[in-house]
């Protein structure tokens, strides 16, 4: 399939939207104007109401005010203006920074409104060194391709395409290094794209999304037989990743507070590998992570509330938080804090494990070494089933008694340090 390389630098252009209003039009009827943002969700929205059936005085006028006047976010960066007795032009007041406009009418007759934006005539297509979505020869670079126009025509990446996002080859800063633009705008145009590599390498050091807005760039990668491959192995200074994966590994990640952001769809296999992976790691509230590995990585990781178990495999490292239903722990290392929703079974091989969730554990808890600490939760009623020690500790004294072992409790070694009344069998 097409490689294609997203580098950045392309020249910006104002974009340019025209509006034409025709036909008959009465009073009473309304034209509204929808903006949306670079998340491809938050909209605003203005409606006119005519005042008379005259197209000029009687809709246009009276829309081309509300535009003209509004202090919403999204309409304000756009500069409106008359420009023939029947149209308005909406121009970006910056260069390289798109807008996204659709229009509705209501009439009582056939009057109807229509929006150019696709380059024809007066109107002119956003392009901007920031862009994700510019096409050709502007941000996005290609190679390998079977049909060359594909790129071209489609205005960047489509299905099944491998995607890679670079530094520009010759645009250099100061210091002689190659630039990483930001990816910034556009960032919804390929939720619906489906591809089946998406690779982000160490050379790459800019900003992906928005993160001041919590604006994610959106794309699929499931295409590759089913089993896209998502690699991060970044500098980049914060990731904003939203979409279905079949497997994501991050191989490398600066030491900072939002050095990954992952939203949206099923998360198939979620692998945090090695020491190179620093910093923290968030998943959004509502993506399911199916599978979860950590191992050698001292990150910070959040997975959210999801309506999806998870099974965490493999935690040997750093500090690992889980939100919602688990499948299986099993954690050699690190500390693990699960704070809500039920657990079948865990096994406990050296990590510190804080039990603060408001779900029983049903199936087994094993703890051969580390901790397994109910300390902190303060759940009445939260029943244990099938305890066994053979090293560590298993702790829940903080003086509710307020956890339950289902049986006795098997003790091979450690140490069991219990407010409950329960009995324990010496094995």
């Amino acid at each position: 399939m097409p490689n294609v390389n997203w580098i950045g630098g392309a020249t910006a252009v104002a974009q340019i939207d025209v509006l034409q209003i025709t036909l008959t039009w009465a009073s009473a009827d309304t034209l509204t104007i929808t903006l949306t943002a670079n998340d491809g969700s938050t909209k605003q929205v203005i409606t006119a109401t005519a005042t008379s059936s005259a197209i000029e005085t009687g809709v246009r006028d009276v829309l081309l005010a509300l535009l003209q006047a509004s202090n919403q976010t999204l309409f304000s960066v756009i500069t409106w203006a008359a420009s023939s007795t029947d149209s308005i032009t909406g121009t970006a007041k910056t260069a390289g920074v798109p807008f996204f406009q659709t229009e509705a009418e209501s009439t009582a007759g056939n009057g109807v409104a229509a929006i150019t934006n696709d380059g024809s005539g007066s109107s002119k297509l956003s392009e901007g060194p920031n862009d994700w979505a510019v096409d050709g020869t502007g941000n996005y670079s290609t190679s390998n391709f079977t049909d060359e126009t594909e790129a071209l025509d489609t205005g960047g990446i489509v299905n099944d395409d491998d995607i890679k996002i670079l530094p520009h080859p010759d645009d250099v800063d100061a210091a002689g290094n190659q630039v990483s633009y930001d990816i910034l705008y556009s960032l919804h145009v390929d939720s619906a794209i489906d591809v089946n590599s998406f690779r982000i390498p160490p050379s790459y050091r800019g900003l992906i999304g928005q993160s001041s807005n919590k604006y994610y760039l959106q794309l699929d990668c499931t295409s590759n037989g089913g089993v896209g491959i998502t690699v991060i192995e970044s500098n980049a200074k914060s990731i904003w990743l939203k979409g279905t994966h079949t497997a994501i590994t991050v191989a490398a990640l600066p030491n900072t507070s939002k050095a990954l952001m992952l939203a949206g769809g099923t998360i198939t296999d979620l692998r945090v590998l090695g020491g190179r992976v620093q910093g923290r790691i968030d998943v959004a509230d509502g993506t399911v992570v199916t599978n979860y590995y950590q191992s050698d990585s001292p990150a910070t990781v959040h997975l959210g509330t999801s309506g999806t178990a998870t099974t965490l495999a493999n935690i040997t490292s750093g500090n690992v938080t889980i939100d919602h239903e688990t499948t299986t722990i099993t954690a050699s290392g690190g500390v693990v804090t699960h704070t809500k929703g039920t657990t079948a079974t865990i096994n406990n091989h050296g990590a510190h494990i804080f039990y603060n969730g408001t779900g029983n554990i049903g199936t087994a808890l094993n703890n051969y070494s580390g901790t397994m600490d109910f300390s902190r939760n303060t759940t009445h009623g939260l029943s244990v089933a099938a305890t066994k020690i053979w090293g560590g500790i298993v702790t829940d004294l903080n003086g509710l008694k307020n956890i339950t072992y289902t049986g006795n409790v098997i003790k091979y070694g450690g140490q069991f340090l219990s407010d409950s009344a329960t009995t324990v069998a010496q094995s």
